[in-house]
């Protein structure tokens, strides 16, 4: 097992470093170098721009090799007082089974443009074995390796033009001039490099929210992969039978029978000349032949629905091919993990915009108005919702949402930053609990705002339980306790109001509504709870003391942004998000609000103290986890 890494340094920056293994290299123009001596690397950024650097370091701290990829290919130019045009940035790495390495970034090439890298490493010395390099790619963003199947699965951003890039032979050339740009999922070769095919869709510029997350499904799902793409659905429903054309066997009456054909769908390996020979007496016809079959033709109902303006969207593609299985509309999405009964995805949004909460499909999550908060939830392996949960702090927001699966137990943790004292985990007991820091506050209580020191939380993802509101569900509808209400997926006894939320002058009265707020009398900084039954302001709905579940379309939402925090727990450390996995659901038709049970604990740097969440009775807790404070100002 090896630890890999990557970042940049800045400008005319310097590092040394003891290493067991080392390649000289040098670029004369910008005066950036790589120096070997005596068991030491030492790297020297370019004069003139910032410059990444990647390194492989063994379990026991050593730390094998340090090199700056692509420093041959920094120019030495810069544009008007001397801003630094040209720079290298590593974006994600990945390791084999045989140590050797996988980097995807950019570098600026002499027109001020951003060329896409994509290039392997001798696990040995660091040596690059190969480059493939994708010049008028506006931006590269993460990449997983298949081992079964000798490839890398890589996201782009392209811009949109008339003109093909040659590298991936697609162009993103839309009708609608509202279309910004193409996200793209391509396969590559990890032998060599080769471009296999590539799919993408119409949608938004990269910005800084988003994460083009990509990776393979459960083995339990089937030979596929998933990857997320920004702004697709943000301007209606978005085709995604767009990219490579298909392969496939011509017949001797000149016939074809697709790649796609269901016939190959359960193929190992790539169509070949010898599987056409060999099944159907015919001759293989590649992907760029004059016989090859335009994407638009597999004409599938996978379709990114368009439902928000900031709509995020996952896509299930077969490995093989590149055929588009489904694609489910998602809010701002940062990280998703693929399970072997469905993937669980997760993000930040801003809620309450025109005091109203956040809506996915046909349910709606709590929020704090004008702050931002974490969702976790679950899609079934047809790309269809199950459950929304939120992770609200106590006047303030949640942000930088991540995942990370444990290899060998699979639990799954997700990581979350926030200001706050107090996180809500959950819809209610025993689905979660409310984490106390305990941390001293010079906030008021009626504050509308309370933030303190940034800190990164983890939890754990438990196994999937009914609220504590909930008294029973069907797959259509839940039943709702009495004397409590299931407001925005979040569980409240009588007389609860929404001051966490920003709404303290609405309260759950379930004799007038089970699944919304009742307005009451009060001043609006006045946060505490009423005394007695609130004086209603409106007359009663008829609800009948059920509520829809999340149904089958796909789920909608809106935006938030920030930095990521990375967790890894598989063996080496990557740039960007991370991964997150799902326990066993208990049968019987999991319920649409069925619920991650979670478990919580703080950490300090990188130490982590994960503790177990305590018995609840029918109303929340408050729970004061052991925990190490952290003291260093994560903002």
């Amino acid at each position: 097992d090896v630890i890999l890494a990557g970042g940049h340094h800045s400008a005319e920056g310097v590092m040394n470093v003891d290493t067991t293994e080392c390649i000289a290299v040098s670029n004369t123009m910008g005066a950036a170098y790589t120096v070997c001596d005596s068991g030491q690397t030492t790297i020297k950024a370019h004069n003139s721009a910032n410059t990444a650097f990647v390194f492989l370091m063994e379990t026991d701290g050593k730390i094998r090799w340090l090199i700056q990829p692509w420093l041959s290919l920094i120019y030495n130019q810069v544009r008007g007082l001397n801003s630094p045009v040209y720079e290298t940035s590593v974006t994600g790495v990945s390791v084999d089974e045989n140590e050797d390495v996988y980097i995807t970034g950019y570098r600026i090439d002499a027109g001020n443009d951003p060329v896409a890298m994509i290039s392997k490493h001798s696990g040995t010395n660091g040596g690059i074995l190969w480059l493939q390099e994708f010049p008028g790619v506006e931006h590269v963003h993460h990449l997983v390796k298949d081992e079964m199947d000798n490839a890398l699965y890589v996201t782009l951003n392209i811009p949109r033009s008339m003109s093909k890039i040659p590298e991936l032979n697609i162009s993103c050339n839309p009708t609608s001039l509202s279309v910004q740009s193409c996200s793209v999922l391509t396969r590559v070769s990890s032998r060599n490099g080769a471009v296999q095919w590539a799919r993408y869709a119409y949608g938004f510029s990269d910005d800084s929210t988003y994460r083009g997350e990509v990776k393979l499904a459960h083995p339990m799902d089937g030979s596929y992969v998933y990857a997320a793409f920004s702004g697709v659905g943000s301007l209606g429903p978005s085709d995604i039978d767009l990219g490579t054309s298909y392969s496939g066997c011509k017949h001797s009456d000149g016939t074809v029978t697709p790649e796609i054909d269901p016939m190959f769908l359960t193929l190992t390996e790539s169509l070949n000349p010898t599987i056409c020979s060999s099944r159907l007496s015919a001759v293989y016809f590649d992907r760029r032949s004059d016989d090859a079959i335009p994407a638009h033709v597999a004409n599938t109902p996978a379709q990114c629905g368009g439902y928000h303006s900031d709509s995020h969207c996952l896509v299930k593609y077969h490995k093989l091919t590149g055929l588009p299985i489904w694609g489910s509309t998602t809010p701002n999405l940062h990280d998703f993990q693929p399970l072997k009964n469905g993937i669980i995805i997760t993000g930040s949004i801003i809620t309450g915009s025109n005091n109203v909460p956040t809506t996915f499909d046909t349910v709606k999550v709590s929020g704090p108005v004008g702050l931002s908060m974490v969702y976790q939830s679950k899609l079934d392996l047809d790309g269809k919702g199950l459950y929304v949960q939120s992770i609200i702090a106590d006047r303030s927001s949640v942000t930088r949402s991540a995942l990370t699966q444990d290899p060998v137990t699979e639990d799954i943790y997700i990581g979350f930053s926030t200001k706050a004292s107090k996180t809500y985990l959950g819809p209610g007991a025993p689905v979660g609990f409310v984490q106390d820091l305990e941390l001293e506050s010079k906030c008021q209580e009626n504050d509308p705002v309370c933030n303190g020191i940034r800190r990164i939380t983890v939890a754990k993802l438990g196994t999937e339980q009914t609220p504590y509101c909930i008294n029973s569900c069907g797959n259509s509808e839940y039943n709702i306790a009495e004397g409590t209400c299931f407001i925005d997926q979040v569980c409240y006894t009588d007389n609860d109001t929404g001051a966490r939320i920003g709404m303290p002058c609405n309260a759950c009265a379930s004799s007038v509504s089970q699944t919304e707020w009742t307005p009451f009398v009060c001043s609006p900084n006045d946060n505490t709870p009423p005394i007695s039954t609130p004086v209603i302001l409106l007359p009663p709905k008829d609800d009948d003391n059920k509520v829809d579940v999340l149904g089958d379309d796909d789920i909608v939402i809106s935006d938030d942004d920030d930095d990521d925090i990375v967790i890894s727990v598989d063996g080496f450390a990557q740039v960007d998000p991370i991964d997150d996995t799902d326990r066993q659901a208990n049968t019987d038709g999991l319920s649409p609000i069925s619920m991650a049970a979670v478990i919580v604990g703080a950490i300090a740097g990188l130490a982590l103290a994960l503790v177990g969440a305590e018995s609840y009775s029918k109303k929340p807790k408050y729970n004061a986890p052991q925990f190490f404070p952290a003291e260093g100002d994560f903002s």
